[in-house]
């Protein structure tokens, strides 16, 4: 196998409830830069052969165009925070050999959250950026935020997306076998 394809071996790209009622919790011009760096990470992965795999919430709709065109498989359909809970979601996976995970959506200290603590504690390693996740803005927010360091805790959190591919380059460097 050439070592291009190698790096991404094992890798896939979750997008999970970037769906239009959820926008309206957020301001115009946040959901444009998220979108924005969402569409960057999706459309540099799909040209790697990367599987981007869609998570939506059943009652909300469809997950935006402008990321669900990337998606080759159907969206998992989820009725919790957590995209792992009663969804084949971890089998889908499974079947793709994915080890390694980029998570993106809304909301940082909801369904992100949970769905990368699922993600973690099934022994996947989870990677997202903060350019790559919202949250709702606080005066909406039952409890309190989840931290960087909260986050940092059960998965790696770059600050932008340029970090991002930076330490997904990385990811596979260190694990490349080569067969003599």
């Amino acid at each position: 196998m050439e070592n291009g394809k190698e790096k991404y071996t094992g890798l896939a790209v979750l997008v999970i409830d970037m769906q239009f009622p959820y926008f309206l919790q957020l301001d115009d011009g946040v959901l444009f830069s998220l979108l924005k760096n969402q569409v960057n990470v999706v459309s540099h992965y799909t040209h790697r052969n990367v599987p981007i795999l869609g998570i939506e919430t059943e009652e909300q709709g469809q997950t935006d165009l402008s990321l669900r065109k990337y998606f080759r498989d159907s969206p998992v359909q989820k009725w919790s925070r957590d995209g792992f809970f009663w969804t084949d979601l971890e089998q889908r996976l499974h079947e793709k050999e994915c080890t390694d995970l980029i998570m993106l959506g809304l909301f940082r200290s909801e369904c992100v959250y949970a769905t990368v603590q699922s993600a973690s504690r099934l022994g996947f390693n989870v990677y997202t950026a903060a350019s790559l996740i919202a949250d709702y803005p606080a005066i909406k927010l039952i409890g309190s935020p989840v931290s960087d360091d909260q986050l940092r805790s059960i998965c790696s959190l770059s600050a932008d997306n340029k970090e991002l591919f930076s330490t997904i380059e990385k990811r596979k460097n260190t694990n490349i076998v080569i067969d003599k």
